[in-house]
Formats: C-alpha cells, sequence, structure tokens
C-alpha cells in the first residue's frame, strides 16, 4: 500500500509528528465494510490484491 510506504519514507527522514494518525487511518482503511466496497477515500487499483489485504 502505498501509505505505509509514504509512512515508512516519513519515519527515515526523521519525522514522527502525525504518523500514529497515518497507521490508524490505514488500519481502519483495511476493516471490511461489508458492503463489498472499499472505504471513503480509499483509492483500489488492484481490486484482487486488495481483497487479500482485508483483515477479518
Amino acid at each position: 500500500m502505498l501509505a505505509v510506504g509514504f509512512i515508512g519514507a516519513l519515519m527515515s527522514g526523521g519525522e514522527f509528528e502525525g504518523v500514529e494518525r497515518r497507521l490508524q487511518d490505514v488500519d481502519r482503511w483495511l476493516e471490511p465494510t461489508g458492503t463489498g466496497t472499499p472505504p471513503a477515500g480509499m483509492v483500489v487499483v488492484d481490486e484482487e490484491a486488495c481483497h487479500g489485504l482485508h483483515r477479518g
């Protein structure tokens, strides 16, 4: 996921402010919605790979 890569880049550059909030956003995006559609704000390019990321 691009969001996780971005968080890693921030941290490796010594930028830690907001990292916890961003990780919580990623965690929320991985929660199944029960509707079969991605949560609001999530852009999915590879539907098949996305289904493999969901927890639960």
